[in-house]
């Protein structure tokens, strides 16, 4: 039976170096061009399926979830979605793009909530699951995310607690073989980690790649050089769930039981209500609960990148009936990305990408050409957008990108 090994871990926390190991024992992720590309944070790559992960951020929005910085004091909110077809294709596309005797493997962060949704697509697949669990002492994920992200120390300590908890909640009384690894001891124990990771998948052979990715350089923000005050209250319970993981990943058979992270729970949802940064508050979440209609821009993008060959088609046959050769885009981000490669395969000429965040995009709609199309990207600001373009370029057309993908899709 083919395996698929998910690999489950907090940001920050090695889940891309432990991915990028099982690429070179051979184990298959995604093609390419469907990989998200490496940046300065990950210069060896992420090894992150982008339908994977743009999929999970649909099911998130689906469930009240809008942001992968939002707490909720209960555990497991996600166990259901209307996505289960999506899931499948995805599983059956990576099954059908790998080797015969290749094992496949998924690598995503927002899958330390949605594995239980996934799980039952897996099973229905015929694939054996394992889970690859990575986790990072807490005071080094926090401090990375405050770096990158500019995130409250506190605030990321509490979204380590949150990340690692539903992980141990993804796993307890599943009966899936599941490995924990400690980030520390791939680089104090680097020969060990990786013998016990070849163990774990069943890997015979000689491989000299796999130390390749553990590179000392790029080891960052080192526990013992964090100098952070905590109230010892946030401090106790984070590392009553750090020691505790420590434990599992000591050993060489896991097994939890959901009765033994009751008392984690209920620190959860202590510390869902209460600050601990001195007075300061340390629980505003990264996106305004307000922009709920974020969901709508997921899953624009969502249709953009799995339906582009369909799309072509449709933009093509759609702008041909309303004699449009060209078009301005009103927006930026991820949502443009995905949106160019359509319009170019559909022969759309674009005439310029009017960025909002940039200054003098006044101008550059006022200079728009009359009569021309304007596709507006910002969906997830709600009707707000499509009144300031109206309210400043009556003479254009505006379409909002949602509605029009939704009416080119209603027959798909």
């Amino acid at each position: 039976m083919k395996k698929l090994f998910i690999v489950l871990g907090m940001h920050r926390s090695a889940t891309s170096l432990t991915a990028g190991i099982l690429s070179s024992y051979g184990m298959y992720a995604g093609r390419e061009e469907d990989l998200l590309e490496a940046t300065i944070d990950n210069q060896k790559g992420f090894f992150e399926n982008k339908n994977v992960f743009l999929l999970d951020e649909l099911i998130w929005c689906e469930n009240g979830v809008y942001s992968s910085s939002d707490i909720s004091e209960k555990i497991n909110l996600i166990n259901n979605t209307k996505y289960s077809y999506e899931i499948e294709n995805i599983i059956q596309s990576l099954l059908g793009n790998s080797a015969n005797e290749q094992d496949i493997f998924i690598k995503d962060p927002r899958m330390c909530i949605t594995e239980p949704v996934w799980r039952k697509e897996i099973q229905k697949c015929g694939l054996e699951e394992n889970i690859i669990v990575v986790f990072r002492h807490p005071f080094e994920v926090a401090r990375s995310l405050q770096k990158r992200d500019n995130m409250n120390f506190i605030y990321a300590l509490k979204l380590w607690f949150y990340y690692n908890l539903s992980i141990l909640y993804c796993i307890a009384d599943s009966g899936i073989p599941v490995l924990v690894l400690n980030h520390e001891n791939y680089f104090n124990e680097k020969s060990k980690q990786i013998s016990k990771l070849e163990n774990f998948i069943q890997y015979s052979g000689v491989n000299n790649k796999a130390s390749d990715f553990v590179d000392i350089s790029l080891r960052h923000n080192v526990a013992g050089s964090i100098d952070k005050p905590v109230s010892s209250g946030l401090e106790n319970m984070v590392f009553e769930l750090y020691r505790y993981l420590i434990a599992l990943s000591d050993s060489s058979n896991v097994i939890i039981s959901k009765n033994e992270l009751k008392q984690y729970e209920s620190y959860l949802e202590k510390m869902a209500c209460t600050s601990y940064d001195y007075g300061q508050e340390d629980m505003v979440h990264m996106m305004d609960k307000d922009t709920k209609e974020r969901i709508k821009k997921v899953w624009c993008t969502y249709q953009l990148y799995n339906k582009r060959e369909i799309l072509i088609l449709k933009f093509k046959d759609f702008f041909k009936k309303y004699k449009a050769e060209s078009i301005y885009i009103y927006g930026n981000g991820t949502l443009t990305e995905v949106l160019v490669p359509v319009l170019n395969g559909a022969g759309i000429s674009i005439k310029k990408i009017i960025d909002k965040s940039q200054k003098g995009y006044i101008e550059d709609l006022q200079n728009a050409e009359a009569q021309t199309y304007i596709l507006n990207t910002v969906v997830n600001y709600g009707d707000s957008v499509s009144e300031d373009l109206c309210k400043y370029f009556k003479p254009k057309f505006i379409l909002d990108i949602y509605n029009l993908l939704n009416k080119l899709l209603k027959i798909v």
